[in-house]
Parts: structure tokens; C-alpha cells; sequence
């Protein structure tokens, strides 16, 4: 496929005539050693992928078919841009929940074979395999998170008739995403010019190019670093690094190309062109410091299994019908005591979401269902139901679920009502780190935690006071914490 690709990439001009593929990465495994079940399900990830990519392209034809009805379309710069290079994290064989993998939770081949036919349905979060990201990058060599042309180099496509004058063209001048926002700016007739006391904006502007799609490019330089991948460019050339957790930056090697005749980077010039190496060598540690890249820091949240990001905070208070909390400032439940308390008033026929975290992935959700107090807890492979033994009485109800963690992601859950245990059971399919994707207060605006109640799920009662309280029995480390809380923004 890559061989395929390549050769359609060329022919419509993407990519120069004489550009080379580079070889299989070698992280990733030959299709002809997969078994037959495994090419069962790599290949259906890859449709799915493909029926995603399709619905996205008719998305972005509603947009278009809008702008062109209210006839603002020819008037109207349309960006259309991928935001890195094609993901390695699906593995050898995809994911069907992206959440597992984030927690270092394995999936089986026996898992993927009997998802075939709900893959890319709303009952998984799934990824395609590291292949087909491979695939995706044709004709380059790595991946998303890299600083090689896999994880830095994207299509983009810019859409703006009345000023662009040769619609179709294919401009071959350096861009990097920083230089989109002076680029809007230009086009609006806005002043870039730095306001005091405020960082002066990155960027070059690629407007000339409106214009003149054969102008020479303005962009002198741009560095890169993620994770401790390096890399540097500057006048058609590039530097960079592959680096691995844990190695020493210092003795890291540095590969060399010349995009301007090596669009694929398949060819590594450091041996043969050392001086200009150690000049954008040092372009780089120039670059970095001028924009406080150091210290490097190369963790990364998928090495991070049994930390997460927490809030000092131990009380969190919630009204109903409030806005998505960010799952960075929602209470951190993972692996923990918690409780959560409020009082509510119903009448026989109440129901509804009290409140809800995460999504059909992943999370929690406290419920009246039929007049009962209901729990349900979606973890990485089970879902673990409370359900209180008699209906609620109408009137004012104080309600409680707690959690008593009694050992590593396991512990006792309890629902209470009026201050009596209505159900008691154990728990231990349970998240290592807390379940992201944000918290709401009386209703459920992601994908439905339960299936016994139609989305929104608004709760049809009042929810006079609810709060969340958690306890000191957890593992902390605050610089960590705080790291991984960036990475995740």
C-alpha cells in the first residue's frame, strides 16, 4: 500500500517525481507475517478508518455547501489541516478503547475478532494498527510524536478564491502550523505587532504565496521538540533525532537531510555534510532557549500508568444543569476512597442523570432509574452496577455512594439512602488512573454512561446540593502530576 500510495501521491503532484520510499519502519511488523486472524483485524480498523475519513470529508462538504448557499464561500478562507502525522499508538493490532491503552491495559486477539462488527460503532473508542499509521506517512518513516517528516508533516489546504488567484496550485514553500495564526491575522488586516508585555508572535505569515505560488520561501528557521525528539530546519535543510525515553540526549545521534531534494528523508547527509550538521546543531540549542524548551523532559502519560494528574482540592461542590467540568479540575477518583452526597427531591415519577463522568469508554454515572438510586461504573473490561434495593419515596432524599478502597484499584462500594445502606458490593475492574472526559451535573452530554436512559438523560427532579469529598489514600507526585496535566492539554 505504501508502494501504492506513493505512486498516487506523485501522480497528483503531492509529492516531487523523484521522491523515495523510505524502508518499512522496523518497529512495525510485514503484513505477510500476520496471521490470518490478525489481517482480519487490521484490515477491518483500516475500513473503519476509511468510513471515518469519508464521514469527515462530507462534514467539511456541509461547511463549504452553507458557505457557498449564503454565497460567502468566495470571501471565506477555509483551513483544512491534520494536526500531526498518522499515530503509532493503536500497536500491532489497533485499539477498540483508546482508554485502555492510556492505562496499559492489554487487549486480545480474541477481543478485536469478536468486535469485528461493532468496530468504529459507538460501543468502542478504537484505533487503527501502527501499520496502517505507517501506511498513512507514506512515504515517510516515523510517526506521530516524532520529529521525523511521519509525526511533522501534514496536508494543508487553504481555500479562499476571491484572493487566491491560481486555485489549485501546489506550493512546495515551508509552512509550520505557527505560521497560520499571522497568516488569518494578514488576511484580516490585523497588526501582529506584539502588545506590551505580551511574548512576540511565532510565525511567517504564508500569505505572499496567495499570490505568487512560486515565490521563494520567507521562512528562515523552525525548531522542533516533542518529548525529546529534536529536530531543526533551516534554508531546505533539516536536523534531527529519534529519541527514546531515557537515553542520553548528549550522545543521541543526529540524522541530516536536504528536504529541498529529499522530500521523503531517505537519505541521511550528517556523514557527508558534518559542518552543516553542527551548525543547525547549534541553531537548535539556540532556538530552544530562546523559547524555554529546556529543561527536556521526555515522560510521557503512556509510561505513566498509576499516576494522574490531581487537583489539591479534596471538596468539589456541583448544581445541576451546570457546563462540562474539564476532567483536569473534576474530582480525581482513581485508586482512591471517595464519596459522593447530596439531597434530592423527586416525585414518584423523577428520573434521570444526577451526575455522570467519562462516557461509554470509560466512567461513572449516579442515576434514579424507576424510582431507584442506581451506580453504574464502566471499567476497562466490565460494567459493575449498584442498584438500591427498594424505589425512593418522594419527597427530600439524601442519597450517598461511597467508595472504600480496600487495595489497589478494588474496594467496597455502598449506596445510601437517608442514611441507610440500600446495596453493598465489591468492586475491582476498576480504572488505575481516574476516568477522564469531564463531569456533569444533571444530565449526560458525552456517550451515554448507561443504556437505561435516552441522551441528555436530564434528571426530572432537583438536585438541592450534591458534592464530591475524597480521601488521602492514593499516590502522589505533584511535578509528575503536573507534567502529564500539560502533555494531556
Amino acid at each position: 500500500m505504501r508502494e501504492r500510495w506513493l505512486e498516487s501521491q506523485i501522480a497528483l503532484g503531492i509529492a516531487p517525481p523523484d521522491t523515495r520510499l523510505t524502508p518499512r519502519n522496523p518497529e512495525v511488523a510485514a503484513w505477510d507475517s500476520l496471521s490470518a486472524d490478525e489481517k482480519r483485524v487490521c484490515a477491518r480498523h483500516q475500513e473503519v478508518f476509511a468510513g471515518f475519513l469519508s464521514h469527515t470529508d462530507a462534514q467539511i462538504g456541509r461547511v463549504t455547501d452553507y458557505l457557498e448557499a449564503q454565497g460567502l464561500l468566495d470571501d471565506t478562507l477555509v483551513i483544512v489541516m491534520s494536526d500531526n502525522g498518522a499515530s503509532a499508538e493503536g500497536g500491532a493490532l489497533g485499539n477498540l478503547n483508546l482508554r485502555r491503552h492510556f492505562q496499559h491495559i492489554p487487549e486480545t486477539l480474541d477481543e478485536h475478532l469478536a468486535a469485528l462488527d461493532t468496530l468504529g460503532s459507538d460501543r468502542h473508542w478504537n484505533n487503527y494498527p501502527a501499520g496502517w499509521g505507517h501506511a498513512g506517512n507514506t512515504p515517510h518513516r516515523w510517526f506521530k510524536m516524532q520529529t521525523h517528516g511521519g509525526g511533522v508533516r501534514d496536508p494543508l489546504i487553504v481555500h479562499w478564491p476571491r484572493r487566491i488567484g491560481q486555485g489549485g496550485a501546489i506550493n512546495r514553500q515551508f509552512c509550520h502550523c505557527a505560521d497560520l495564526a499571522p497568516t488569518i491575522l494578514e488576511a484580516a488586516g490585523i497588526d501582529p505587532a506584539p502588545q506590551p508585555g505580551r511574548m512576540a508572535m511565532q510565525g511567517t505569515s504564508i500569505a505572499y504565496t496567495f499570490d505568487d505560488p512560486e515565490a521563494p520561501t520567507r521562512k528562515r528557521v523552525q525548531y522542533f521538540e516533542l518529548m525529546g525528539n529534536r529536530g531543526i530546519w533551516a534554508d531546505g535543510w533539516k536536523a534531527v533525532t529519534r529519541h527514546y525515553p531515557g537515553d542520553d540526549y548528549a550522545a543521541e545521534r543526529w540524522e541530516l537531510y536536504h528536504l529541498d531534494s529529499d522530500f521523503s528523508e531517505a537519505e541521511d547527509l550528517a556523514a557527508t555534510h558534518p559542518d552543516r550538521l553542527g551548525e543547525l546543531q547549534d541553531l537548535w540549542e539556540r532556538e530552544a532557549a530562546a523559547n524555554a524548551v529546556f529543561p527536556l523532559d521526555d515522560r510521557n502519560i503512556d509510561r505513566l500508568p498509576h499516576t494522574y494528574y490531581l487537583s489539591p482540592r479534596r471538596r468539589w461542590s456541583f448544581a445541576q444543569g451546570q457546563g462540562r467540568m474539564s476532567g483536569y479540575a473534576a474530582p480525581a477518583i482513581g485508586n482512591r476512597s471517595y464519596l459522593i452526597e447530596g439531597e434530592i427531591d423527586i416525585d414518584l415519577a423523577s428520573h434521570g442523570v444526577i451526575l455522570a463522568a467519562g462516557g461509554q469508554a470509560g466512567g461513572f454515572v449516579l442515576h434514579l432509574d424507576g424510582g431507584h438510586l442506581v451506580h453504574e461504573y464502566v471499567g476497562p473490561r466490565d460494567r459493575q452496577v449498584l442498584r438500591s434495593a427498594a424505589a425512593l419515596e418522594p419527597g427530600r432524599r439524601r442519597i450517598a455512594f461511597q467508595f472504600a478502597k480496600t487495595g489497589d484499584y478494588r474496594g467496597t462500594a455502598s449506596l445510601l439512602v437517608d442514611g441507610r445502606t440500600e446495596a453493598v458490593a465489591t468492586m475491582a475492574d476498576l480504572w488505575p488512573a481516574p476516568v477522564s472526559g469531564g463531569v456533569t451535573c444533571g444530565h449526560d452530554d458525552a456517550s451515554p454512561l448507561s443504556d437505561s436512559y435516552a441522551m441528555p438523560g436530564t434528571f426530572t427532579g432537583t438536585i438541592l446540593s450534591l458534592t464530591v469529598e475524597t480521601a488521602d489514600d492514593f499516590r502522589i507526585d505533584p511535578a509528575l502530576e503536573t507534567h502529564i496535566a500539560l502533555c494531556e492539554d
